[in-house]
């Protein structure tokens, strides 16, 4: 391999970003394959929370049928209000419509609302191969260096 220090800590370096990257994809996909079932839910109650000076948000109590039973939870949602009045309008909007809960199979513990839990991370499954592309690019590009400097 390389005897150049500043070589071999410029590729651990850029192998730790490529394993972070690799590490942060693998956790997204298992989430995105985790929730492999949707079924309909009905809100049952939405509560208002006061979280800062100027921001809510909503907590959402909702049940929904799993393997012939009937399963009750709560989940506090993603978004921020910043004003009592869209908070209503929301409280509104979601006291009369039903849900789309996303769901394991194997558990009805693993759930959520959240569609962002459920969405396929393209960016992440992008910049996971480019690094690791690169990385195996530089590595052969240290041994041709070093190779062609022995000789």
């Amino acid at each position: 391999m390389h005897k150049n220090k500043y070589w071999l800590f410029f590729l651990s370096c850029f192998v730790g970003v490529s394993l972070y990257y690799g590490a942060q994809t693998s956790i997204a996909l298992f989430d995105y394959f985790r929730f492999n079932q949707k079924t309909i839910g009905k809100v049952e109650e939405v509560v208002i929370l006061k979280d800062g000076y100027n921001s809510y948000s909503i907590d959402v109590s909702y049940s929904f049928m799993f393997k012939g039973k009937k399963i009750e939870k709560q989940e506090r949602l993603n978004e921020v209000f910043f004003n009592p009045w869209s908070t209503e309008l929301k409280k509104k909007n979601l006291l009369n419509s039903t849900l789309i809960v996303f769901l394991s199979k194997a558990s009805s513990k693993d759930e959520t609302l959240s569609k962002l839990s459920v969405y396929f991370p393209t960016k992440l499954c992008v910049y996971s191969l480019a690094l690791l592309f690169t990385t195996i690019y530089l590595f052969f590009l240290g041994r041709r260096i070093n190779s062609s400097q022995e000789n």
